[in-house]
């Protein structure tokens, strides 16, 4: 059973970058943090050092994307985002760096970004992003699907050509 313990040693179940569930939520483009403490998460981890958390909530009208990327300051870290619903091959595509969304297969997706630390003092930035469920033709109960590309690092047994190796994200 997930989460008994035997003689010191905690037994549990983990998914591991197979899936995450995004709940619905009241989230906020506001760069804060707060509501995000209670979320699944996936992660991205370069050779050089970039590391990358993402999380997943949403709400009627839009999916929440928060990531939070830590990198040494003299990387230019960009990362890709592709996302598409499972029973649809129309993928929403966006490119972020610390600036913001520097381009985007939508007008209607919104990125807020801000800079700042981690508590190890290592520079990074996090985005919160807001894409309509309607451009994804997604509804409750659906899986999405996503890829993400950073620093030439990808989540394991990922392939940008292969919708199906691509991660799920179930709407929850």
């Amino acid at each position: 059973p997930a989460g008994e313990s035997r003689g010191g040693i905690h037994i549990g179940l983990m998914y591991l970058n197979n899936r995450i569930s995004a709940k619905s939520a009241k989230t906020v483009l506001d760069g804060k943090t707060d509501e995000w403490q209670d979320t699944d998460a996936l992660f991205i981890s370069a050779q050089d050092g970039c590391e990358t958390i993402f999380r997943a909530s949403h709400d009627e009208e839009y999916l929440y994307i928060l990531s939070e990327t830590a990198s040494p300051a003299h990387q230019s870290t960009f990362y890709e985002l592709n996302i598409c619903n499972s029973g649809s091959d129309k993928v929403q595509t966006l490119s972020i760096n610390a600036s913001g969304a520097i381009s985007s297969t939508s007008e209607q997706t919104k990125v807020l970004t801000s800079r700042g630390r981690t508590e190890a003092g290592v520079e990074g930035f996090s985005a919160e992003i807001s894409i309509p469920l309607a451009l994804l033709e997604a509804e409750i109960g659906d899986y999405l699907r996503i890829y993400v590309e950073t620093e030439g690092e990808t989540f394991t047994d990922s392939s940008k050509e292969n919708t199906d190796s691509w991660i799920r994200i179930r709407l929850e």
